[in-house]
């Protein structure tokens, strides 16, 4: 005949206890699972942290090539100024004539 232990629980729950399996298939995978999304994680964050300082740095350095390319356009219009004036026909005919040159008549020009 069959013993009925449903009284001695008194409602309460049974708990058995079993042997701890320590580092079984399971939990082996789950803290290699848990330690390789950890580092993946850091990768990330030290990533975007190296990013966002490249990325600082580039825009620094561009705005220093765009001070740099308007003074060099400054230069540039300045330059070209001078350059107009020096080539204009009348400043040239006073430098020649200041240095002793004169225009050549049509009798010293030969043709070939």
């Amino acid at each position: 005949m069959k013993k009925d232990f449903s009284n001695i629980l008194d409602g309460r729950r049974q708990i058995v206890k079993g042997r701890s399996r320590g580092i079984g298939s399971a939990g082996f995978l789950g803290k290699t699972f848990g330690v390789a999304i950890t580092v993946i994680m850091l990768c990330g964050f030290c990533g975007s942290i190296f990013m966002g300082w490249m990325i600082k740095s580039g825009l620094d350095e561009m705005a220093e090539k765009e001070i740099v390319k308007k003074e060099l356009v400054q230069l540039k219009e300045s330059l070209k100024a001078e350059k107009e004036e020096l080539l204009a026909k009348g400043n040239l005919e006073l430098v020649a004539s200041g240095m002793g040159l004169f225009p050549v008549s049509s009798s010293q020009v030969k043709h070939f």
